[in-house]
């Protein structure tokens, strides 16, 4: 399919990610894994989509995010993927298995985490349009969607260990309780939002602190 000038449809991208995993000569020789980060790779970028190379080792995942305002679409190249997904404004998220040659398109309200669960590596294409420029981070918890932060970027992938620390340690105060106060948790996720915008890598000693204090604050 011919990429084109203007903003394209999520079932364009799904069929523009499914010939790009055809076209394996274009990409094959980028594939690498690191334990350490996901790597990736941009395949294509012009002023309305861009496509990716995403490779994925044992236990890599992603937080769980929009890609503020494009729309989208992946495909599984090689191994499997597993995905929680949903939609921003909306309750509840649900879970299913990726394996090589399942494609996925969605739209703008779409937010999603993808995680390779499996024993091997795993290789996805990604395509969005308009090109990402930027993403919301959210942390899902008995209580509902937490909005952690949005991030400028320039790629799927983002600096977020702030953010998985503050994702982290959310998690840890719902479960403290059964029945975790709503108030507290989401005194919880504003003081740790706050902490994780002052800088794009805040002390993890502060971090600390917030939890033990809101940890008292949920009992």
């Amino acid at each position: 399919m011919e990429l084109k000038d203007r903003h394209l449809t999520p079932r364009e991208l799904r069929e523009i990610v499914t010939e790009k995993a055809r076209d394996s000569d274009s990409w094959a020789a980028d594939i690498r894994f690191d334990l350490t980060e996901r790597h990736y790779r941009r395949l294509h970028r012009d002023d309305d989509v861009e496509v990716w190379l995403i490779c994925w080792d044992i236990g890599q995942d992603t937080l769980l995010h929009d890609h503020g305002g494009s729309v989208g679409a992946f495909t599984v190249v090689s191994g499997s993927l597993f995905e929680d997904f949903g939609a921003v404004g909306r309750t509840g998220l649900r879970t299913r298995r990726h394996a090589a040659g399942d494609t996925v398109s969605f739209g703008a309200d779409y937010l999603h985490n993808l995680v390779n669960v499996g024993t091997e590596p795993a290789v996805s294409i990604h395509a969005y349009s308009p090109p990402l420029s930027t993403m919301n981070f959210y942390c899902w918890l008995p209580t509902g969607m937490h909005h952690l932060r949005e991030l400028a970027c320039d790629s799927p992938e983002p600096e977020t260990t702030a953010l998985e620390t503050a994702a982290a340690t959310l998690r840890e105060l719902a479960c403290d309780s059964p029945e975790p106060e709503t108030t507290a948790l989401e005194a919880a996720a504003a003081t740790l939002r706050e902490l994780a915008c002052d800088s794009p890598e805040p002390e993890t000693t502060a971090l600390e602190a917030a939890a033990a204090t809101l940890r008292e604050a949920v009992r």
